[in-house]
């Protein structure tokens, strides 16, 4: 883990550093929604998101590319927000509604709303002619903001991605590969706006299919209690990182660093 780049000038002291891995890494850098949670309870140099922060937090990646803020309240607990995929792509429990709608079929793809879902009806997306079959939703994600994804699948192997034809693709699911019904949770940091939900088929075979169902894509706008709020300002109380270095990665697949800094003054 490289996290040799430049440290704050005093009067700044550290007082605590540690690593963390990307599927313990809970970080939001969108504006207003702000925070930071690794899993270890750091909730003791948690302030208020009001007046005069004590400690600034600086988070690197694997490369040394960082993010700064100054620390404020605790987290409240995980809150999510609204669903950011297609309404209709069986998010109610118990529907049996068309839930191809807000899906469109690509790479020769076909998609069938069929009952016998994990919970109701579901979406069955079927290969076509030498290619990988994949379903495509638009979804209403901000850069930045981190996504909790749960989806179930059945048979074959699915990959989910979200994506978007002007940038590169971005996996929130790994391949899954479920005789009977298997339920994936992924968080990940959007990397883009307004990027599509991306299901494809881990099969070229001709008419192979697979299915999904209970799909949820959620942001979170809190995090838990181990957690807390990032400021802008030292003095302020705009829930913003500070500082955002352009080539920080927002989904490090080998993990982070971060050192606490109390202000000596």
């Amino acid at each position: 883990m490289n996290i040799l780049a430049t440290a704050p000038k005093p009067p700044y002291v550290q007082v605590a550093s540690g690593t963390f891995t990307q599927a313990n890494s809970r970080i939001s850098l969108v504006d207003g929604t702000a925070f930071f949670d690794c899993g270890a309870d750091l909730s003791a140099y948690a302030g208020l998101d009001t007046g005069s922060h004590e400690y600034l937090i600086k988070v690197y990646d694997d490369d040394g590319y960082s993010i700064q803020g100054y620390v404020g309240a605790v987290g409240g607990g995980e809150t999510l927000g609204s669903n950011l995929a297609p309404t209709a792509c069986c998010t109610d429990p118990n529907n049996d509604v068309d839930v191809t709608t807000g899906w469109h079929g690509a790479n020769s793809a076909t998609l069938d709303s069929i009952a016998g879902g994990e919970t109701g009806n579901c979406l069955k997306i079927k290969n076509g002619a030498g290619a990988y079959g994949r379903a495509l939703g638009a979804t209403t994600t901000k850069t930045g903001c981190l996504i909790k994804s749960v989806n179930s699948q059945k048979n074959v192997e699915t990959r989910i991605l979200t994506y978007n034809l002007r940038k590169t693709q971005d996996v929130i699911m790994g391949a899954q590969s479920n005789v009977d019904w298997g339920t994936t949770t992924t968080y990940r940091v959007a990397v883009e706006d307004d990027a599509d939900l991306f299901v494809q088929i881990g099969s070229f075979t001709l008419n192979a299919t697979t299915l999904l169902d209970n799909v949820s894509l959620k942001a979170l706008t809190d995090c838990a209690a181990t957690g807390f709020h990032i400021i802008s300002a030292q003095g302020g109380s705009t829930q913003n990182w500070q500082n955002v270095g352009a080539s920080f990665d927002y989904n490090d697949a080998a993990g982070y660093g971060y050192k606490i800094y109390r202000i000596a003054i």
